[in-house]
């Protein structure tokens, strides 16, 4: 790993960070997956389960043993009205 490496992905002009290397207080390395410009993360520490965190000092373990447990299937049908709300345009109307 380099530490302070960031990579990005490209959407048309625009560049976004994917994955970004640190150095921890201790000379661990970590990975750091930024989710949005007000410094919320997820980071995988390499001993410990992945957090979640932000730019406030916010930290949250994520169990993996409960993530992979999860029901992706029905989580998704729960959501999938809401979701499809946020898209909703009215020329698609059938008639």
């Amino acid at each position: 790993m380099t530490v302070g490496k960031a990579h990005y992905f490209r959407i048309g002009s625009r560049r976004f960070p994917f994955m970004i290397f640190k150095e921890g207080a201790d000379g661990s390395e970590y990975v750091i997956f930024p989710m949005d410009r007000t410094g919320r993360k997820i980071s995988k520490h390499p001993f410990a389960d992945p957090q979640l965190g932000d730019a406030r000092g916010f930290r949250h373990g994520l169990d993996l043993s409960t993530l992979r447990s999860m029901n992706r299937d029905e989580i998704a049908k729960e959501w999938e009205p809401w979701w499809k709300s946020w898209f909703y345009c009215h020329s698609q109307r059938a008639g």
